[in-house]
């Protein structure tokens, strides 16, 4: 996971999905015009749905994403 670099304010849940290691920003971009900003927005798809507007070929790193997303938030819950 990459260091969060948001300020203090910012909750977990509306961190952006480029925190999400292995997130290049290609991906961002195409998440973004797609409706996904947030990590919480990321948490809330499929890996079918990520991969299609990622233009991934497979569900694996959509996969992968998402869990991390899901992992994000469950750490901010327990702080």
């Amino acid at each position: 996971m990459k260091p969060l670099d948001q300020e203090e304010s910012v909750t977990a849940a509306q961190l952006d999905v480029g925190v999400i290691e292995g997130m290049e920003p290609v991906y961002v971009e195409r998440l973004h015009e797609s409706g996904i900003y947030t990590v919480a927005d990321l948490a809330r798809q499929t890996p079918a749905r990520v991969a299609h507007f990622a233009g991934l070929p497979s569900w694996d790193d959509s996969a992968a994403w998402i869990a991390e997303a899901k992992l994000i938030l469950a750490r901010s819950d327990s702080d």
